[in-house]
C-alpha cells in the first residue's frame, strides 16, 4: 500500500501510523501524522519517537483536552499553551492540569470545572486552599458533594446545601453530627424548624 491508497483510506492510514509508532519509524510516522491528524496518535508519537513535536503538530494535539493535557504532562512537562483552551472546556483536565501543571489556579478552565461538584470540591481543596465560590452553586445540587464540602473546606455550614442535605436521609445525620461539632445546631435548626433529628 503506498501513500496515495492511504490518502483515500484514512481508516488503514491510521491503522498504519499506530503500527509504525509501534516499531518506533520515525521517518514513516512523520509522513502520515499530516494525514491522519489525530490527537491521540501525534502525542503517542511525541511520547515514543520525537519530543516535543513540530509546531504545527501540536495543533493536532490541541484538538482534545485529554491529549493535551498529556502532552503537557509527558511531553513538556510543563505549560500546553496552545492546549490551554481545549483543556479549559473540560471539568476533570482542567481541574488535572491546574494539580499537576500549574500546581495553582487555572482560571481558564474554572467555569468547567464549576459545572461538575466534585472536580468543584477537589479543585476548592486540593488546588485553591480555599472555598471555590464559583462551584458552590453545583455543589449544593448534591447532597454528598454539599456535605464533603461544609466538613472539608468549609468547615462550617454550608447554607447553600443545607436543603439538599435536609432531603437526602443519607448525609443528613452525619451533617447534623458535624454542626453540633462546630455548635451550629441550634442555628440550623432555627432556620430549618421542621428539621426531625
Amino acid at each position: 500500500m503506498n501513500i496515495e491508497d492511504l490518502l483515500k483510506d484514512s481508516k488503514k492510514a491510521k491503522e498504519v501510523l499506530e503500527m509504525v509508532i509501534d516499531k518506533k519509524n520515525k521517518k514513516l510516522a512523520e509522513a502520515l501524522i499530516s494525514i491522519v491528524k489525530n490527537p491521540y496518535l501525534t502525542y503517542s508519537y511525541a511520547c515514543l519517537i520525537n519530543k516535543p513535536v513540530k509546531n504545527e503538530w501540536e495543533d493536532i494535539i490541541a484538538q482534545e483536552p485529554n491529549w493535551a493535557y498529556f502532552y503537557a504532562r509527558d511531553v513538556l512537562h510543563g505549560p500546553f499553551l496552545k492546549g490551554k483552551n481545549v483543556i479549559s472546556k473540560s471539568p476533570e483536565f482542567s481541574y488535572r492540569y491546574a494539580l499537576d501543571i500549574l500546581h495553582g489556579p487555572f482560571l481558564k478552565g474554572e467555569d468547567a470545572i464549576a459545572k461538575d461538584p466534585f472536580y468543584s470540591c477537589h479543585y476548592a481543596e486540593d488546588v485553591l486552599h480555599k472555598p471555590f465560590p464559583k462551584g458552590e452553586n453545583t455543589i449544593a445540587r448534591n447532597p454528598f458533594y454539599s456535605y464533603y464540602y461544609a466538613l472539608g473546606m468549609l468547615k462550617d455550614r454550608f447554607i447553600k446545601g443545607e436543603k439538599i442535605i435536609i432531603r437526602n436521609l443519607r448525609y443528613l445525620p452525619d451533617y447534623v453530627d458535624f454542626l453540633k461539632k462546630i455548635n451550629k445546631l441550634n442555628e440550623f435548626l432555627k432556620d430549618y424548624p421542621k428539621v426531625k433529628l
